[in-house]
């Protein structure tokens, strides 16, 4: 949930509103009123917590990531070919034995 801060914004407009409509009880209206101020506080921690730098090393680094897996220039994979397990030669997969070393699939 991205918007976390605004679950705290609207906690602390229902409780300052509780506040305002039980003003008679003083300590359940003291008791909003607190509930009111700490959940304006996690507002404001949870929306600055959540920020993130663009010139973070983190992001930084995922760029550099990216880039050097787009920079690799990896061969195209052919699928008629199998790579014998004795000797690790490739050949193609219609034979039934490796030509270099003759074992069985």
């Amino acid at each position: 949930m991205r918007q976390r801060w605004l679950l705290f914004a609207a906690l602390a407009v229902v409780f300052g509103m509780l506040a305002g409509v039980f003003q008679s009880w003083t300590a359940l209206s003291n008791a909003f009123m607190i509930a009111t101020g700490i959940s304006v506080i996690g507002a404001i921690a949870v929306s600055i917590a959540s920020r993130t730098d663009k010139y973070s090393l983190e992001a930084l680094q995922k760029v550099h990531e990216k880039a050097e897996l787009d920079a690799i220039d990896l061969p195209d994979l052919d699928f008629d070919s199998v790579s014998c397990i004795a000797c690790g030669t490739v050949y193609n997969r219609r034979l039934p034995v490796c030509p270099h070393c003759k074992t069985t699939r």
